[in-house]
């Protein structure tokens, strides 16, 4: 139960005689301190603003005087020059960022509690090291005796600062100011990691995230942007991925209590860190992001380059992206569809079926925790279409002419999956089919796992780079099948005259992406360089800025061998 604090002092602004008892009886007003915002270095505006009152509030409320209803954190650090968009308040304890409040009795009740309280910055610029950063940051009252609180800010180029030495915690009481670091540049700041938006992850207890199977609830959440606007909410995390789970990197789900929409994405609950660990570059999905836009692909998913920091430590840097799900924001199928997956892990799954090809198919969709159960009318009618599907397609390899196959799938789709992962040369064993709705055809998207690509491949595969001329995309999976069929090579053809005249497009693409984590990439490579690891892979480079040379070198070569592969096609 949440633990009420009773206000003693009238939370009304003196000039308004209100009877409150008339006016507001048993009237709540829901009270939050996330992503509060000072406009410029040192003032206090924002103490009394009306932002504070979500905005379902009543017109007619009376201002409250925000300065009586908050603890507030007077605080000198001694910062680099440059322009600051936000700080980060963190504890091993918990902080109330929302909460109600009785207007009749001042009551106040918590109903978010988190680590983290982000308050952002707008128009503050530091124009020299003998200039603090001077903050007032409101919290509400809140215990954090024999706790400690640390504190992290966020410049414009995507420095962030942890502050060298924590803020005894104390008991905080409204209407109270605390005045911590008080004088000039009384500690020093030293930067942790540079150039990205920044992502948070606390643990309720600050425990490692060691399962990919159980979700850590409780978990703070915060996403940081470039310009200083914040998420900072509860939900909760867990490792993810089948190898890659065993990498010293490793990637991870999340998922917000409520839809939220980092870097302008869609709004969802669910998603996902990359490591992208054994990519040296840390753009192949970005690349194939970039390549699956520009084939045309129904969906594909959004991306963002992050600082990643686990219970207050820097990670690395990840791409946070979509999951992969029936949602009208990213897979948009009917409640009769189906989104399944060939996995080469379907044994840890719950639930798959084998067709009679001898593939190996997992659910995304259906649930296969409460949707769909072996051998129940969703089950036998996928396993089913498949196995007629795959009849059908047999037919090929004695009678290239049989047109049956085209009853089943969705001709444009494969062809241009087929053209965006031969161009990528996605090598990885694993991909998805989407069926829209039981009348339907069946579809090829989205593009995923991205790391063996490019050329790169894992050595125990036994073959070697380069692969300009790699063919593997005409026979792997169905389209062994189908390139046999003059109709579906015509097809191919069609869809990669579109393709490979955004070439440039792509390729301007990586550059962008390149230039923005060419800074970032230094922190991430020397916390993350394993030569053994290194050894396991087909290739490797001495630095950064040739990995990425090569596989722009690359795709542009690839490209033009396409080209004359496709038109020698019949």
């Amino acid at each position: 139960m949440a633990l009420a604090v009773l206000l003693p002092i009238s939370l009304f602004a003196e000039s308004g005689n209100i009877d409150r008892g008339d006016l507001y009886a048993s009237s709540e007003v829901t009270i939050s301190v996330n992503g509060q915002t000072q406009e410029g270095n040192g003032t206090k505006k924002h103490l009394i603003s009306n932002s504070y009152y979500n905005e379902d509030n009543p017109t007619e409320l009376p201002a409250l005087d925000a300065s009586r209803l908050f603890s507030i954190l007077y605080i000198y650090i001694g910062v680099p020059e440059g322009d600051y968009k936000a700080v980060v308040l963190q504890t091993d304890a918990l902080l109330t960022t929302e909460a109600k409040l009785n207007l009749t009795t001042n009551e106040l009740v918590p109903i978010t509690k988190t680590t983290t309280q982000v308050f952002t910055l707008k128009d503050v610029h530091i124009p020299s090291r003998q200039i603090p950063l001077v903050l007032y940051i409101p919290i509400l009252p809140c215990d954090l005796s024999g706790h400690q609180l640390s504190v992290k800010v966020y410049d414009a180029e995507g420095n962030v600062y942890t502050v060298s030495g924590d803020l005894n915690g104390r008991k905080y009481e409204a209407g109270v100011t605390y005045h911590y670091f008080k004088g000039y540049v009384s500690l020093s700041a030293t930067a942790d990691c540079t150039g990205l938006p920044l992502v948070m992850v606390n643990t309720a207890n600050g425990d490692d995230i060691k399962s990919k199977d159980t979700w850590m609830e409780g978990s703070t959440l915060t996403i940081i942007n470039s310009d200083g606007e914040a998420i900072n909410t509860i939900g909760k995390v867990k490792g993810r991925g089948n190898n890659t789970w065993a990498l010293p990197k490793k990637p991870y789900a999340i998922k917000f209590s409520k839809k939220q929409t980092p870097f302008g994405f869609p709004a969802n609950k669910d998603w996902i860190l990359l490591a992208d660990y054994y990519d040296r570059t840390l753009l192949r999905t970005a690349f194939m992001s970039a390549i699956s836009r520009a084939a045309g692909i129904e969906w594909t998913i959004n991306y963002q380059h992050v600082n990643l920091f686990l219970n207050g430590k820097y990670n690395g840097v990840y791409v946070l992206t979509d999951k992969v799900e029936k949602s009208s924001n990213r897979i948009d199928i009917e409640d009769d569809g189906f989104i399944i997956e060939e996995d080469v892990y379907y044994q840890q799954e719950k639930l798959y079926f084998t067709s009679s090809l001898d593939n190996n198919f997992t659910f995304k969709y259906p649930d296969d925790d409460e949707d769909i159960f072996k051998n129940d009318d969703n089950y036998n009618f996928i396993r089913n279409y498949i196995n007629q599907m795959e009849s059908a397609l047999t037919k090929l390899t004695d009678n290239p002419d049989d047109t049956s196959y085209q009853d089943f799938i969705d001709v444009t789709s494969f062809a241009k999956f087929h053209v965006a992962c031969a161009a990528f040369v996605l090598l990885d064993l694993n991909r998805y089919y989407v069926l829209p709705s039981r009348s339907s055809k069946l579809k090829m998207m989205p593009m995923w796992d991205s790391e063996w690509s490019l050329g790169l491949r894992h050595k125990s595969w036994g073959k070697t780079y380069p692969m300009l001329n790699d063919t593997s995309w005409d026979r792997f999976f169905y389209f062994k099948y189908l390139m046999k069929s003059p109709a579906f090579v015509a097809a191919v053809k069609a869809e990669w005259a579109k393709f490979k005249t955004k070439k440039q497009q792509i390729i301007d693409e990586i550059n962008t992406v390149r230039d923005n984590i060419s800074t970032a990439q230094i922190d991430n490579f020397n916390m993350w360089c394993d030569d053994a690891q290194r050894k396991k892979i087909s290739f490797s480079f001495d630095t950064w800025e040739e990995e990425v040379d090569n596989i722009l070198q690359f795709f542009d070569e690839r490209i033009d061998w396409l080209d004359e592969h496709y038109a020698s096609m019949k």
